[in-house]
């Protein structure tokens, strides 16, 4: 996988993703020198790259470059605070220099974000699942069960004005005039 990366070149050149997922793939193959080449050669393009000094953290704390990895990592928390894998790497940094409370409070941040994480994803989940069955309903004529989702799926999107003015139309196509009036005012 990584021939396609290496040898364009022209593709490499100035671009920051392109280094970037070439040190990852040199990282997952064990060669740690030149996946920290390529970290080397994003940061030259940006310096403000979280992506890379987090990676670039994670592959120097392979090499046991402990406190160089502790720098990588505080440096891509600075540009990204809710950066997991930085967090991670800091926390982990931390804890082998023996820094444990400092160390576990950075894992429990790191942890705190993924849940976070997963929520968000849950929830998106959800609502992409509500907003897709809601029109389903609605060309079954289905008009109460359609306005039931789409209201249900406003608890994940309380700020949609698209969903509040569709599920307010449905409410008006079921009958339910009461409803619609409540969510087409929370619409505006």
């Amino acid at each position: 996988e990584i021939a396609p990366y290496a040898l364009d070149q022209d593709a490499t050149r100035n671009n920051v993703a392109a280094h970037r997922r070439l040190g990852d793939l040199y990282a997952q193959e064990g060669r740690l020198g030149d996946a920290l080449a390529e970290f080397a050669a994003a940061l030259l393009i940006d310096p403000n790259d979280a992506d890379a000094h987090a990676s670039r953290a994670q592959t120097l704390l392979r090499l046991s470059r402990v406190g160089d990895a502790e720098a990588a990592a505080r440096r891509a928390v600075a540009l990204n605070p809710t950066h997991e894998a930085a967090r991670y790497a800091l926390g982990t940094t931390l804890m082998r220099l023996g820094r444990r409370d400092e160390g576990l409070s950075a894992l429990q941040e790191f942890e705190r974000l993924q849940l976070a994480t997963r929520a968000r994803s849950e929830a998106a989940w959800h609502l992409k699942l509500l907003k897709e069955q809601a029109p389903e309903h609605a060309a079954r004529q289905d008009f109460p069960a359609a306005a039931d989702l789409l209201r249900r799926a406003l608890a994940y999107a309380p700020t949609d004005g698209s969903l509040h003015l569709a599920a307010g139309a449905l409410f008006v196509r079921a009958g339910n005039f009461d409803q619609a009036i409540q969510v087409l005012k929370e619409a505006l």
